[in-house]
């Protein structure tokens, strides 16, 4: 049943309210909490560029993983793909084995360079046949320095991106 706000009852619990019964969050919070509820779980469950997810799917089952970048406009289901796959590969410990980051955050060399050195070093037990995932999530938005970090090739990377520009 929908209520105030499109939440259906029982999602009272999303947003503070205040004596009123008015939301103190903004809209943008209210979006961010029913995206990440509703976000995709599997691969199945994404919706969008066909080719791309077929690709995708045979990745998850086959688990020969390139490394990639999606491009695309913002709200296109890059980041949830991703997190579907890495989640397809690795199993229910896929956030031990994946590292994010959010290049528009965390844009410099030295930053990218230190978490994903400190990530690869660090001992996991994965799944057999697998690696480690890092996840560069706005990655048009980094340093050109950091854009030419090399990593260590054991590691599958994953770029994501709202536009590719070239140079």
């Amino acid at each position: 049943m929908e209520t105030h706000l499109g939440r259906r009852e029982g999602d009272e619990n999303l947003a503070p309210q205040s004596q009123s019964g008015k939301d103190e969050t903004s809209s943008t919070t209210l979006d961010s909490i029913w995206i990440e509820k509703y976000r995709p779980e599997t691969l199945d469950d994404v919706v969008g560029n066909d080719q791309v997810m077929r690709r995708l799917r045979i990745i998850a089952r086959e688990g020969n993983m390139p490394h990639l970048m999606l491009a695309g406009p913002p709200g296109t289901g890059k980041t949830s793909s991703v997190l579907c796959l890495c989640k397809q590969l690795l199993g229910s410990r896929w956030r031990a084995y994946t590292l994010e980051l959010n290049a528009s955050d965390e844009r410099t060399i030295d930053v990218i360079r230190e978490k994903v050195k400190h990530f690869a070093k660090e001992k996991r037990d994965l799944p057999a046949g697998r690696h480690k995932i890092v996840i560069l999530d706005e990655v048009d938005a980094m340093t050109e320095a950091a854009q030419q970090v090399t990593v260590l090739p054991q590691h599958h990377l994953f770029f994501l991106s709202m536009q590719i520009r070239r140079f």
